[in-house]
């Protein structure tokens, strides 16, 4: 659940904006007859519309979540620019437009017909210029320190020299995001995040076998061009996010309806800059950021989102019970309806898409720094995490009296505060063997000295194809020892 106090921070955000700016334009109209002359159909244009466009929608984005941007960019001496220009004002955006007479603004044409894009037109004629714009380096040496730098590539010509942008803000201790669309990285070297969709991930590493193998691609990528972090959009798969000292992160799409995917990835990044300069950090930035992507889709052409919208979906998303906690297991074996059922659609969804469930279990009595490293690496072997718990009946059978000293309740709160867990449940016997033929989880995992043939349940999750993983635990940490150290004292 997201707190809705982080949106009042986003009136402190200051973003520049820097890259290819474009104008979109929308004929939109009735289609009800198939053309004589070629098999298309005819649509009667009854609305125009004028959009900004690329970096510039980035920029309007940015405006709509309350924060302050200035925008940078290339157009030409036309009617298409004079039109750009006067759009983005009217936003409350501060264009920083360099005319160029050797170069036609970008405008995109899109006919929509019956709320369906039936043909884009695409309007273009590019300078390549080779020298840093000096005006532009001027504005990154004078902003503020809490100012994010996004720099918004549409291989359109604006960015060509990034390299040098990169580098003079990031010596002003400035924050660089970069949507890249160049397949030399190292024109992006140094930057803090970017920002890639999985096409363009998957075009510079390679094809993604597993979310094992994209978290090591994507450490590659960042030690190699020095980045802070990769986010990566992965369509109905969500984002990720992975960061230079090897953390990994990972949320579903929001998405209920998807309309219109155009613009969705200017919306990421716009409210993951933004989040930024407000003072979030890259996790926070990234579930907001992964919020608005699934109101924009639902939307029609480049669109925004606000942050009452933003507050709203969030407030939807908890009162549909998309909690951490999941009711008994027994009890859904007996017949009684309760959010297992969701979270067994939710799995089934997760398993149509490739995201991989890693479950774990066990008594969590106490919760010590060994507890801690093991569920956090057991968190970066899939997407998600669930951990089963023993009831206290259960306890106190395999620990006998005096256990469990925490009750379940509040055990179960304990271990969904934590945040590399994504569920908790209550296992219905002493072992999680029930609960892993319900759920099925891709990976099995249990922490201390075993042998795989040794793990609980290691039968069953081999039987359907899963994997057993066992991880270290902390050594000097026992939660039993610990507890009859305090009991005795």
């Amino acid at each position: 659940m997201i707190n809705s106090d982080v949106f009042n921070q986003l009136q402190q955000a200051k973003v520049i904006v820097c890259g290819d700016v474009m104008l979109d334009k929308y004929w939109l109209g009735d289609t009800k007859r198939v053309s004589p002359e070629a098999p298309v159909p005819v649509v009667h244009v009854k609305t125009e519309q004028y959009r900004p466009g690329g970096a510039a929608n980035v920029a309007l984005n940015i405006r709509h979540l309350s924060a302050s941007v200035e925008l940078l960019g290339l157009v030409g001496q036309d009617v298409d620019g004079d039109c750009l220009e006067r759009l983005v004002k009217e936003q409350g955006i501060e264009p920083i437009f360099e005319r160029c007479s050797n170069r036609q603004t970008t405008t995109k044409l899109r006919v929509i017909g019956r709320n369906q894009q039936l043909l884009r037109c695409d309007f273009e004629q590019l300078n390549e210029s080779s020298k840093p714009n000096e005006n532009w380096l001027s504005l990154f040496k004078k902003a503020s320190k809490n100012t994010v730098v996004v720099f918004s590539d549409y291989a359109k010509g604006a960015l060509n020299c990034v390299q040098d942008y990169i580098a003079c803000a990031r010596e002003q201790g400035l924050t660089v995001v970069v949507d890249p669309k160049q397949e030399d990285y190292n024109a992006y070297r140094g930057a803090s995040y970017l920002t890639p969709n999985q096409s363009e991930f998957e075009a510079i590493v390679g094809p993604v076998k597993s979310e094992e193998d994209l978290k090591r691609k994507a450490l590659t990528l960042i030690r190699e061009y020095e980045f802070d972090g990769l986010l990566i959009t992965r369509s109905e798969h969500g984002v990720c996010l992975v960061l230079a000292n090897g953390d990994y992160h990972t949320l579903p799409a929001h998405a209920k309806e998807v309309f219109d995917v155009t613009g969705a990835g200017d919306t990421v990044v716009a409210t993951f800059a933004s989040m930024l300069s407000a003072g979030s950090d890259a996790k926070q930035a990234m579930n907001i950021a992964n919020l608005a992507a699934g109101l924009v889709v639902s939307k029609l052409g480049a669109a925004t989102v606000s942050t009452d919208e933003l507050k709203e979906e969030g407030e939807r998303l908890a009162q549909q019970g998309q909690q951490k906690i999941i009711s008994n297991f027994s009890a859904c074996q007996l017949g009684v309806i309760d959010n297992l059922d969701s979270f067994l659609q939710l799995r089934a969804q997760m398993t149509s898409t490739g995201e991989m469930l890693v479950m774990t279990n066990g008594c969590f009595d106490l919760i010590h720094p060994g507890h801690l490293k093991y569920l956090k690496e057991a968190k970066n072997l899939g997407a998600r995490l669930l951990v089963a718990i023993n009831s206290d009946d259960s306890i106190k059978r395999l620990k006998g009296e005096g256990r469990p000293v925490m009750p379940l309740e509040a055990r179960l709160q304990l271990m969904a505060s934590l945040e590399m867990i994504d569920w908790v449940i209550t296992m219905p016997g002493d072992t999680p063997t029930e609960l892993i033929k319900a759920i099925k989880p891709d990976i099995l995992v249990k922490g201390g000295d075993y042998t795989i043939n040794e793990v609980v349940g290691h039968e069953v999750t081999l039987s359907y194809g899963g994997e057993v993983r066992v991880l270290s635990l902390v050594e000097g940490y026992s939660t039993t020892k610990i507890i009859d150290k305090v009991l005795s004292s």
